[in-house]
């Protein structure tokens, strides 16, 4: 390599390194609402603009138009032509029922998107969660097995020097292979969920800082983006039931022109006429009511399975949250006492008065005890951030 060839890649590794090391910092200082953008610009379907039709203001149908001659036999009769132009329009009540209409299509858009962030809220959460307790828990796996090649490396230098026995070697060993093959599992199973956060929001690195804040209001899963959804869209069956009941029915206005024509005189007559319905009350079909009577109950029954659905999800994770809260005190507890079992049996072994099967067990179970410790801190975070999707509540 030439010294101008090594000079210029100095240089580029120099003008690349910091940008990526601020790329890599700046993914890792994200912000988890950030994260779930990323996720839902990435992957949420992009809307297919307007509608191929428009909705005309006045016009309830296409306007027709009429056209009629009628000649006469008689030498002295009056010969007819006749044009009409029908226009359709749309009675007070139906213009009333199209703004419902568009306001209802504006409030579901925007509860559509509030769904599709919690969707890709929800996928955010268990990535980031999975991910990070399979990472403590190979980095609980690693510490483990640093701790097992030192003793194995004691064990072999005694058992050289006759000082140990072949079996508490085996057993060291045995605990070792142990400990790596464990240690391969979360490792992959770490790289999975990796690779699906990096799929789903284009992101190469984890953001350090996933905690969420506990969720206050018992009742919030009441919001949920799911139940708004289900009843604007039955408000909007409802407008559309009542616009195409008798009450929406068109008000018809005809402009039409007349022409007379006889051996006496001519004739040409303009004339407007209009058609409005009298609606009285009960004066819908009984099709329009069994439809909406159908519909209502189709809407009641799916609320109140929604409810209960979400109901239980949000008492089953409360209930969760307590076990989790209880179980990480006596984790703390049982690991205490269980780091001065393994001060106690290392002086006992050294005393030769504890068999070395049973300071290895204990040196394995102090690990055990301080890793289950540690992973139940996490799953308690997890456990807040499941609440607060289960209350609907989005990145």
């Amino acid at each position: 390599m030439t010294l101008y060839t090594r000079f210029r890649h100095i240089l580029l590794v120099a003008f690349l390194a910091p940008a990526t090391a601020f790329a890599t910092t700046s993914a890792a200082e994200l912000p988890l609402s950030e994260v779930a953008r990323a996720a839902l610009t990435r992957g949420a379907a992009t809307a297919t603009g307007a509608p191929p039709f428009s909705a005309s203001a006045w016009l309830a149908a296409l306007p027709s138009l009429e056209a009629s001659y009628l000649r006469s036999e008689e030498p002295l009769g009056t010969d007819e032509s006749e044009l009409g132009l029908n226009l359709p329009l749309k009675s007070p009540f139906l213009r009333k029922q199209d703004a419902r209409l568009r306001q209802l299509a504006a409030d579901l858009a925007e509860a559509e998107h509030q769904r599709q962030r919690l969707y890709y809220s929800g996928l955010v959460r268990e990535a980031l969660w999975s991910a990070s307790i399979a990472e403590r828990r190979a980095g609980q796996t690693q510490r483990k097995i640093t701790l097992l090649q030192e003793l194995r490396e004691r064990t072999q230098a005694l058992f050289d020097a006759r000082g140990a026995s072949r079996y508490a070697l085996l057993l060291v060993s045995q605990e070792l292979v142990d400990a790596r093959l464990e240690h391969e599992d979360q490792l992959a199973l770490e790289n999975r969920w990796r690779e699906r956060y990096r799929a789903l929001t284009g992101l190469g690195t984890l953001p350090r800082r996933i905690e969420e804040a506990p969720v206050t209001d018992r009742q919030a899963w009441q919001a949920h983006p799911a139940l708004r959804l289900l009843d604007l869209g039955w408000e909007q069956q409802q407008a559309l039931i009542a616009a195409g009941g008798a009450h929406g029915a068109p008000w018809n206005l005809r402009l039409a022109a007349k022409h007379l024509e006889s051996p006496a005189f001519d004739d040409t007559q303009y004339g407007v006429s209009i058609e409005v319905p009298l609606g009285f009350a009960g004066s819908d079909t009984q099709s329009s009511s069994s439809e909406w009577q159908a519909a209502a109950r189709a809407h009641a029954r799916e609320r109140d399975e929604m409810q209960l659905t979400l109901a239980q999800s949000w008492r089953q994770l409360q209930l969760e949250a307590r076990h989790l809260q209880r179980r990480q005190a006596l984790l703390d507890e049982a690991a205490g006492i269980s780091g001065e079992l393994s001060v106690e049996a290392t002086a006992l072994g050294r005393l030769n008065e504890l068999g070395s099967e049973i300071r290895i067990k204990r040196l394995i179970a102090d690990l055990d005890r301080q890793s289950e410790a540690a992973i139940n801190q996490l799953l308690i975070g997890q456990n807040r951030a499941m609440s607060q999707q289960a209350a609907g509540i989005p990145l």
